[in-house]
């Protein structure tokens, strides 16, 4: 449920990442341009 909520929302990908709870799916966005989850967050 987190994982597809993740994937169709980029806020919620920032906010895993910031949380340091899902750290793969945080890997994940940084090799994409960071601005998109600055944009949300």
């Amino acid at each position: 449920m987190r994982g597809a909520a993740l994937r169709r929302s980029g806020g919620k990908e920032a906010r895993g990442k910031r949380s340091g709870k899902h750290g793969e799916h945080g890997c994940r966005p940084m090799k994409e341009p960071p601005r998109f989850f600055f944009i949300p967050a």
